[in-house]
């Protein structure tokens, strides 16, 4: 039961607490909350609140309505406030406040915890004069201590501003314009003599652009004057700034107000000014600040400033201010201890610029970097004061500055400016050639007056060093002293070795004209040290002059120039003038003379006229003989209005010499003298001029009796030409008659040299003006072309009559037809604007190289007959042509590619003739041309070739230095490009089909199927498998670079080569050998032309048949290995007269050095020629060895090595008396050491024949019971090659032994033994002494002559039969009466490549045993294998040596022969050592390089 009670009893206290709290809740809360929900209240509150607010900010405030939100919040609409002058300050849409009401109770205060103002526009104005906002009477107001002790203060904790608007603006000109400003203010509090607040996260945008992400603050205002701004900080979308502290004195004006500020580290992106400077949209570079200034005293200041933008600025500056009361700036002091430009800040800050600085700035970038340390004093009494030192890329300049102003105006200036070795060459942009300067200069300067003309200028300038045009110049002077009022005296001085210069004077000056001028000149100069002969000629000068003058006025000044004396001294002679003078006097109204004397040239200007009055009359006196020209605004003016000139002007110049000529740079020569005489008279626009050259050189052009006339209106011009190129033209002229708007022109080519007329053009122009849109016109021009006749290229072009009318840039064609045998170009149409206007132009077999010759292209690589139509059409101011054209041939480097079809089009604004066409040949080939051609303006081309089976034999055009022979059929694409002037060049691939290149250098032709490839400055062979024409391959790679197929650089090699076929000559060509020639091994040619080298390493082949010639002999021209030829040919002559011929090629013999290599084998077959070119001696051998052969270009050749004879014969010349062949003894040697022509030699020969032994000694033909027997005539060759030492013998085979013995022993002496040799060898029989001259049996010395010398032709007759057999004959014969005779045709040769090898004779023998006998004798040899180690014979031999003892006539046989060559028994028995051992050869001397 208790346990209730006490819950009841809570029940009840419950209740009595609800009550209360219901009570005070409905009569505190919701009675209030349901009052100001009645409009009346609202609006009532709303007026009470505005009066309040009105009080407290001292200005007009209107509220619409309050209204309560909740228990503290109050919600005001429509807020109002107005400033003094009653414009609308602050405009809200609505205001939410929330009040603590225990703060009010207890402490007596308003604290407003929190204030939001929304949709917000907050209007300031400046005042122009005060520059007071608007605001400041509110901030001024709020500031201000109450008087009325029942104020309270007011404290709000925070503000939250959404959506501000805020304008600046000052008269009509708005200043600042901010949107969308939002913020938070806390901790605001308004108490007597103080204000403080802090702003977080301000944050607004501009109508720029601009935005400012975020910025919070601390502030306060004591006595409504000293603001406090502490930790500012503000971000940008990219930049952070910080401003820990700002002091300002609201009260102060200028430098007072401010009075303590400190920026910490700060980086400001430059993008994010881009708003402000558009120009900085994107850059990423960050300027950093830091700083201080502080306010010392009352009227002083001090400050630092530090800023970097990296790689652009660098500045750190100390700095002093001073002011007076007013905070008006008094004096300035600045420390610069680092200042940096680069020109990436010009850069940045040009487009900011004025225009006319632009000059200026383009000057300061060409410094570089700059630098600059210096103190600057300014003081606004007018004292500056400047020192320091500018350092730029070019050098340094010191610099101590002092200027004073009077009233804002210079009066005096002092300077000091000094600098050692400054560059002036990028300051100066290559305007002057000034490189670089060392100088000191000083200047004082002072005026008592502002008047320009009261200055009074002392200065010095002294330099030891100043560089012009790469020479620098030592001690110059310059000084300028006042002497009088307004007047100066200057002295220059240049006292350098190679130029002396001295120039002084003095000249007034009255503020507008320089007056009472006096200068006396002297210089020494020598040109050519100074580097000024283009300028001032190559030989040195000296000169002495003086000028003086009244006045410096070209109308109107009186006064002379005088040279007095100016010396060239010449290698030849020493050329002097003197007394030049140029004479000035007399004034536009009574007459001016201009005058001038020299002894090569004398002129005279006289009359009414000023100097700048003569090009305008001039200008006038044309559109009086041609009104048309007189355009529409020049019609206000009268058009026949009188010019104000009347002058006559007098020429005479004689012969100038060359020296004074080339020094004057004298653009036309005249070699006898000239004159010209004009009179001009303004009032009837008169002109008369004639002029006469007897000599006139223009350049290399040459003009003989030229006279030139102007009256009456017509104007002759007659002469001779000679032009540079050596056309000669007699009797030119030109005739013109001069009506209103209107000149007929006949212009006669005169004659050639041989008399033949060159033809002649006559045309007329008309000019008028035609109405357009209601003016007078635009200018039409009308030619009128009579029937004319033209020479060009040594074909005469007829001329129809046409007419040309052009007007606005429209050019109207009728007629025109320019037609040569059957050549032959038609025009007619417009050219304009109109779209269905154009010019058609029929072509019929032009020619390309004939139009590139006549208009002085000189490039004839291209060439065919064009026929077909074109049409030409204006298209926005430029002319656009089409045309479809053929050709039957279209050659290349003068070879016929094929027939041609193409299009083509033209546009002048590129000036390009673009190609679109396609080749064909009649075995099949094609090839698509597409490209441009420009015939001017950096003619040149750029065609494109798509082959197909092309046969390209035109490449080797490009190639003839090398190659004698190409050709093949190619696929692929290849370019043809390049500049005229320059060269033209190919590129692209080609898959070259039946290729054959022919190597002009070794008289070989090699075939191959592969892929070319060309590059713009070479030509790639890319391991190419190729043969030659008997099918023995080799690879050929490397690279053939040239510039425009022009100095080629060759790096060629040929290798794997097996038995191939390498040199194929006839003639020696300047090499020492000559011949066939087969070989195994590699060759390599490099070198740039004229140079090449080739080494060889080579090893022959069977087939090989080589002359070895080491006697000096003339090679012709077109025997010569390898000529250098020159792409481009010789500059062409002119065409006026001559008919087109082919160019002249320059030749020149290429300087080939060759090193080689070979292993001489017995496959191959030697030819050796001793002995001098008229009498040869040849030995023709199968040789075995190494050779190293090197053949300069110039210088003796050298050859090292050795060969061993194996087989061969030797051709034996006595005095042209006999020639003897000789069969070589196997073993002989060849040495060289060196000099091929001091070699060693040691050989042996033989040469067999029957001789009648009784010539001898008849006991020996008893003895040996024969008469007739074989005998050997040796010949033993040894010593050196040139001079060898000769030894003879004789030998008898097969002959008794007593009988041989008694031989040798009757040829006891060398003399005897000499005489019997040459003996038989010239008519062939033993010498017979005279004691044994009649002896029975010995042979008729004159009949073995007649026989000997018979024999002889007819082996000379039949040796020309063939080359590949050998015939001659031997006839012998003991008697007079022919009786014992004998008769043989002897013969020899090989066949199947040496391999089949024959000699024999056949024959008729006369003697007492075999009378009536024909005999035949062989011997036959087959080589079983190349080497011919194994071999097959048989012979068939005449037994005359046997005739007492045999029946048969002849023996015959056949055998089988090996044979091996060793050193020793191991390598007999093991050949394969040796044959490896030799292989080495090649091998070894390919790793050379």
């Amino acid at each position: 039961m208790r346990y209730w009670q006490v819950n009841k009893h809570f029940l009840k206290v419950l209740r009595v607490v609800a009550w209360i709290a219901a009570t005070l809740f409905l009569l505190l809360y919701l009675l209030p909350l349901g009052l100001f929900r009645i409009p009346a209240v609202q609006r009532e509150a709303a007026t009470r609140v505005g009066r309040f607010l009105t009080e407290l900010f001292d200005s007009p405030v209107s509220l619409r309505r309050v209204q309560l939100v909740g228990w503290t919040d109050v919600e005001v609409q429509g807020v109002s406030v107005l400033d003094t002058a009653g414009r609308e300050m602050l405009r809200a849409d609505r205001l939410v406040g929330s009040i603590t009401l225990s703060d009010l109770i207890t402490e007596g205060e308003v604290r407003i915890t929190s204030a939001r103002l929304f949709s917000a526009q907050l209007s300031l104005y400046r005042d122009s004069v005060t520059g007071r906002l608007n605001i400041q009477h509110v901030i001024d107001h709020l500031s201000k201590p109450k008087q009325d002790k029942s104020s309270i203060p007011v404290d709000i904790n925070s503000i939250i501003i959404r959506d501000l608007g805020l304008t600046l603006q000052q008269g009509d000109t708005r200043l600042l314009e901010l949107q969308k400003l939002s913020t938070r203010i806390r901790r605001l509090r308004f108490a007597p003599g103080y204000i403080a607040g802090a702003v977080d996260e301000l944050s607004f945008g501009l109508s720029n652009g601009f935005t400012l992400s975020s910025l919070t603050a601390q502030g306060e205002l004591h006595d409504g004057r000293h603001l406090v701004l502490r930790n500012v900080q503000a971000s940008l979308p990219s930049s952070e700034l910080s401003l820990p502290l700002l002091r300002l004195d609201l009260s102060g004006r200028g430098l007072h107000l401010l009075r303590e500020a400190e920026l910490a580290d700060t980086h400001l992106a430059l993008s994010d000014l881009a708003p402000f400077y558009p120009h900085l949209e994107g850059r990423g570079e960050r300027l950093y600040l830091r700083g201080l200034y502080s306010a010392r005293t009352v009227g002083a200041g001090q400050g630092s400033l530090v800023a970097r933008l990296p790689g652009l600025l660098s500045l750190d500056q100390q700095l002093s201010l001073g002011w007076d009361q007013q905070g008006t700036l008094r004096s300035v002091q600045i420390d610069t201890e680092e200042l940096e430009l680069r020109q990436g800040l010009l850069e940045l800050a040009k487009p900011y610029l004025s225009p006319s600085l632009q000059p200026a700035l383009d000057s300061v970038k060409r410094l570089g970097s700059l630098s600059y340390t210096g103190h600057l004093d300014y003081s606004v009494s007018g004292t500056i004061k400047a020192r320091g030192t500018l350092s730029s890329d070019q050098g340094k300049w010191q610099h101590d500055l002092e200027a004073q102003l009077v009233d804002g105006s210079l009066r005096r200036v002092r300077a000091d400016l000094s600098t050692e070795n400054f560059l002036l060459s990028p300051l100066l942009g290559g305007r002057i050639p000034l490189e670089r300067l060392g100088a000191t200069i000083r200047l004082e300067a002072q005026r008592p007056t502002d008047r320009l003309e009261d200055w009074q200028v002392e200065a010095t300038i002294t330099s030891p060093q100043l560089t012009y045009q790469g020479y620098t110049y030592r001690d110059l002077s310059l000084a300028l002293h006042p002497v009088s009022p307004h007047r100066h005296e200057l002295q220059l001085t240049l006292g350098d070795p190679n130029a002396s210069l001295s120039v002084h004077g003095a000249a007034s000056f009255d503020g507008r004209a320089v007056r009472d001028m006096d200068l006396s000149l002297s210089a020494d100069l020598h040109p050519a040290d100074l580097g000024l002969s283009r300028l001032l000629g190559k030989y040195p000068i000296r000169a002495t002059g003086s000028a003086n003058f009244d006045e410096l006025n070209v109308d109107r000044g009186h006064g002379m120039l005088v040279l007095q004396t100016l010396s060239l001294e010449t290698p030849r002679r020493t050329l002097s003038l003197h007394d030049l003078q140029l004479q000035i006097i007399g004034t536009p109204e009574s007459g001016r003379l201009i005058h001038i004397a020299s002894p090569y040239l004398t002129a005279q200007l006289s009359g009414h006229y000023t100097i700048s009055q003569i090009l305008p009359d001039l200008k006038q006196t044309l559109r009086h003989y041609l009104p048309a020209l007189q355009r529409e605004e020049s019609l206000k003016r009268p058009l026949l209005a009188p010019a104000r000139s009347t002058y006559e002007l007098e020429v005479k110049v004689k012969e100038i010499p060359e020296e004074w000529a080339e020094y004057l740079h004298l653009p036309v020569r005249l070699e006898q003298g000239g004159s010209l005489r004009a009179l001009y008279t303004g009032g009837n626009h008169e002109l008369t001029l004639y002029a006469e050259a007897p000599e006139l050189r223009f350049g290399d052009h040459q003009l003989s009796g030229l006279h030139v006339t102007f009256a009456d209106r017509r104007l002759q011009l007659t002469s001779d030409i000679r032009l540079a190129k050596g056309t000669e033209v007699k009797g030119f002229g030109v005739y013109s008659d001069l009506q209103t708007d209107s000149i007929y022109t006949r212009i006669s080519l005169g004659r050639d040299q041989h008399g033949v007329a060159n033809g002649f053009i006559g045309i007329g122009a008309r000019l008028e003006r035609v109405p357009v849109m209601g003016t007078r016109g635009a200018l039409r021009t009308t030619l009128d072309l009579s029937p004319s006749l033209v020479r060009i290229s040594g074909e005469d072009w007829t001329i129809a009559p046409a007419q040309v009318r052009l007007q606005q840039g429209e050019v109207q064609v009728r007629g025109l037809d320019l037609s040569s045998a059957e050549r032959r170009i038609s025009i007619d149409g417009a050219l304009s604007n109109q779209p269905n206007e154009h010019l058609d132009v029929a072509l019929k077999k032009i020619n390309l190289l004939y139009i590139l010759r006549s208009a002085g292209v000189g490039f004839d690589m291209l060439d065919t007959e064009l026929t077909g139509h074109a049409k030409a059409s204006l298209r926005s101011g430029a002319i656009v042509a089409t045309a479809d054209v053929s050709s039957p041939a279209f050659f290349v480097k003068g070879v016929d590619v094929g027939m041609l079809r193409a299009g083509l089009t033209f546009d002048s604004r590129d000036g390009r003739i673009m190609l679109r066409g396609h080749v064909t040949q009649p075995e099949g080939g094609m090839a698509d041309v597409g490209g441009y051609i420009r015939p001017a303006g950096g003619a040149g081309l750029d065609l494109s070739f798509d082959a197909t089976r092309l046969r390209a034999d035109f490449v080797g055009r490009f190639m003839d230095t090398l190659f004698d022979r190409v050709q093949g059929r190619a696929t692929g694409h290849m370019r043809l490009f390049g500049v005229f002037e320059d060269g033209v060049t190919v590129e692209g691939t080609a898959d070259v089909e039946e290729g054959c290149l022919g190597v002009r250098l070794l008289g070989t032709s090699y075939y191959f199927d592969h892929r070319l490839t060309f590059t713009p400055t070479s030509i790639q062979l890319d391991d190419i498998p190729v043969r030659d024409d008997e099918g023995h391959t080799g690879v050929a790679r490397g690279v053939i670079r040239h510039r425009f197929f022009d100095h080629f650089d060759l790096d060629l090699e040929a290798r794997d080569m097996v038995q191939m076929k390498v040199l194929q000559t006839k003639s020696k060509q300047q090499l020492p050998f000559y011949g066939t020639a087969y070989g195994t091994g590699w060759a390599k040619l490099r070198g740039r032309l004229p140079r090449l080298l080739l080494e060889v390493n080579m090893r022959s082949a069977e087939g090989t048949d080589l002359n070895l010639d080491f006697n000096k002999t003339d090679v012709r021209k077109e025997d010569r290995l390898v000529v250098f030829k020159p792409l481009r040919p010789s500059a062409l002559q002119d065409t006026l007269r001559t008919a087109p011929s082919a160019p002249a090629t320059e030749e020149g013999e290429t300087e080939l050095t060759m090193r080689m290599a070979f292993r001489v084998t017995p496959e191959a077959r030697i030819a050796l020629r001793l002995g001098s070119s008229n009498i040869p001696n040849e030995v023709k051998a199968r040789c075995e060895g190494d050779l190293t052969i090197e053949v300069p270009h110039t210088g003796p050749v050298t050859t090292y090595g050795g060969l061993t004879l194996r087989e061969g014969s030797y051709v034996f010349n006595f005095e042209q008396l006999t020639r003897r062949r000789f069969t070589l003894v196997e073993g002989g040697r060849l040495d060289f050491r060196g000099d091929p022509m001091q070699a060693t030699i040691d050989l042996k020969a033989t040469y067999g024949l029957t001789a009648n032994i009784a010539d001898l000694d008849a006991g020996l033909s008893s003895e040996a019971k024969r008469t007739h027997m074989p005998v050997n005539c040796t010949l033993h060759l040894g010593g050196v090659i040139t001079k060898p030492d000769i030894r003879l013998g004789l030998e008898l085979p097969g002959a008794e032994p007593e009988v041989d013995r008694r031989v040798q022993s009757l040829l006891n002496t060398e003399d005897e033994r000499n005489r019997q040799v040459l003996y038989l060898m010239t008519i062939g029989k033993f010498y017979t002494p005279e004691n044994r001259r009649n002896t029975r049996g010995v042979s008729d010395g004159w009949a073995s002559l007649a026989a000997s010398t018979l024999s002889e032709q007819l082996t000379h007759v039949l040796g020309n039969f063939s080359k590949d057999i050998q015939l001659g004959t031997n006839i012998r014969t003991s008697t007079t009466a022919f009786e014992d005779t004998d008769i043989e045709l002897l013969f020899s040769g090989s066949w199947l490549g040496d391999r089949l090898i024959i000699n024999g004779n056949v024959g008729y023998h006369d003697n007492p045993f075999l009378q009536g006998k024909y005999i035949g004798e062989f011997d036959l040899e087959y080589k079983l294998n190349a080497a011919g180690t194994l071999r097959l014979k048989g012979y068939n031999h005449y037994n005359n040596m046997y005739q007492y003892l045999r029946q048969s006539l002849t023996t015959q046989g056949l055998g089988f022969m090996f044979q091996r060559r060793f050193n020793s028994f191991t390598e007999l028995f093991a050949p394969g050592r040796n044959k490896r051992k030799k292989r080495t050869f090649v091998e070894e001397k390919r790793t050379q390089p």
